[in-house]
């Protein structure tokens, strides 16, 4: 008997190659903001601009308070940034207080005149800061600075009078007490709670860049466009009218050369994928033997 062979075929398995990802980078660029815009060189002396015919707002909470500041120096009495109400009678404003050390001065939040809620937050010194109380609760408020929360201080509610005297008052208390020593620019306030990033967005110059004047909520809007003259004049809705300047302050150039808007562009990489080969198998075949008989 012959028996026949069976051949068993192979299986040839491709292989799968797998594409890489590149990914693409960002590049940030700057562009520099540079408006013909000034500021008020409050310097430490007499000077203070305000109104006694004007109340941007009666809140005590939901308010916030903005403006830009350059500190020039710690001083060692309270120096009044920018006050809503009549000092000593009701209101609230944000003061650098005073420090006998001047290495404890920090931004913080008054009441009326003699109360004062320290913050942690110390101004750095010859530099423009976007300087913001915000209250979202009463007797709360949030100091932020350039839109970034710096702190958080709680005031003495027993002293928290609500404005009511038709005044605001900036680089100064009451009767010139408590001078600033440094500039102020775009002194606003707002009749709501202002967010960090709203807070920036505050902080550009005036329209076509940042805040035309009649944005909602918005109460009181000074950007200081004149330049020259003895008052300032307000802009948007609550515009047109005067503050008085008065003593020793000077009008001074804000070219916003500090501050930068990133108009870079994203390039985005591309994927490959890569292409999957399948083999192909070969089957077999079997043969099958066949059987002789022999005869005897």
């Amino acid at each position: 008997t012959s028996t026949g062979t069976t051949s068993t075929g192979t299986t040839s398995t491709g292989t799968t190659s797998t594409g890489t990802t590149s990914t693409g980078t960002t590049s940030t660029g700057s562009t520099g903001v540079v408006a013909p815009d000034y500021a008020l060189d409050f310097r430490g002396a007499t000077g203070l601009f305000q109104t006694k015919t004007f109340t941007p707002t009666t809140r005590r909470t939901n308010v916030t308070v903005s403006a830009w500041v350059w500190l020039n120096a710690y001083k060692t009495s309270d120096q009044f940034i920018v006050f809503v109400g009549t000092v000593g009678a009701n209101g609230f404003g944000m003061v650098v207080n005073a420090s006998a050390t001047l290495s404890t001065s920090f931004v913080s939040v008054v009441y009326k005149y003699e109360d004062v809620a320290v913050s942690s937050y110390q101004l750095p010194l010859r530099e423009w800061v976007f300087l913001s109380i915000v209250s979202p609760a009463l007797n709360a408020w949030n100091i932020y600075a350039d839109g970034v929360l710096k702190a958080s201080v709680t005031g003495n509610a027993a002293s928290m009078v609500a404005p009511a005297s038709r005044s605001i008052f900036a680089g100064s208390g009451q009767a010139n007490r408590n001078n600033f020593d440094g500039k102020l620019d775009s002194v606003q306030v707002w009749n709501c709670v202002r967010t960090g990033d709203q807070l920036r967005a505050d902080s550009l110059p005036m329209y076509p860049f940042g805040l035309n004047g009649y944005e909602p909520e918005l109460a009181l809007y000074l950007p200081f466009m004149e330049g020259a003259g003895s008052s300032t004049v307000s802009v948007g809705s609550a515009g047109g009218r005067a503050y008085n300047i008065s003593g020793t302050v000077i009008w001074a150039l804000h070219d916003y050369a500090h501050m930068t808007t990133s108009t870079g562009t994203t390039s985005t990489g591309t994927t490959s994928t890569g292409t999957s080969s399948t083999g192909t198998t070969s089957t077999g075949t079997t043969s099958t033997g066949t059987t002789s008989t022999g005869t005897t």
